[in-house]
């Protein structure tokens, strides 16, 4: 989310672990392996929280978090067994003034390139940066999703979203388990949200998939 002005994210972050304590992905799998936050600090800069938790068990969270004009939420599933109780894995990862989510399912993904991480949404994450030093976000973004479409055997959904505390930039497309995979936009007043599911008391509608948008 971003604001034009400060605001206290506690109902926020209380719907969105409402939320996450419904969702299940399509294999039935809750997202309940651990959850991070990034907040934009009065200094422009990003302060970050990562636990192991399910979110909806960590209530203690919401009093932690001071009034921010940019906060970034991501509950984790994980993907397979092996990947669980490492909270290096959790996301939102950030640096050089950006944050950025992922959420996916692509089969046979084969990069062009070396790039960082252990698991996919790490190595997605530094493919990004590569092209974030020679575009601005929303071409970097657009490069990203084509580069896995070239590279992966399939794609059955990609959600990618970055922040950089000014803007919210996100992409979707999907062709498998749509009431999963659709994201969704909410614009009240002042405050501009963008989420995997609607949040309760926000009123949302459904991104177009298929190009990256701006917040």
């Amino acid at each position: 989310m971003k604001a034009k002005e400060k605001i206290d994210v506690g109902p926020l972050l209380k719907g969105f672990a409402g939320m996450a304590r419904m969702s299940r992905s399509p294999d039935g799998d809750r997202q309940g392996d651990g959850w991070g936050m990034s907040r934009l600090s009065d200094a422009g800069d990003w302060s970050h929280h990562k636990s192991l938790k399910p979110v909806w068990e960590d209530p203690a969270a919401a009093a932690r978090i001071p009034r921010t004009r940019a906060l970034v939420l991501h509950a984790r599933s994980s993907s397979f067994v092996r990947d669980r109780g490492t909270i290096g894995f959790n996301q939102p990862y950030g640096e050089h003034g950006f944050v950025f989510v992922f959420n996916g399912l692509l089969e046979g993904v084969r990069l062009p390139r070396r790039t960082e991480g252990e698991i996919g949404a790490q190595k997605i994450w530094s493919l990004l940066k590569i092209f974030l030093r020679g575009s601005p976000p929303d071409e970097a973004m657009v490069r990203l999703a084509a580069c896995l479409y070239r590279n992966a055997r399939r794609v059955y959904a990609l959600n990618l979203g970055l922040c950089d505390g000014r803007r919210i930039y996100f992409y979707t497309s999907f062709d498998h388990a749509p009431e999963y995979y659709q994201l969704h936009y909410a614009v009240c007043g002042r405050l501009s949200i963008v989420s995997s599911e609607p949040i309760e008391g926000y009123s949302f509608k459904p991104v177009r998939p298929g190009s990256v948008q701006i917040l």
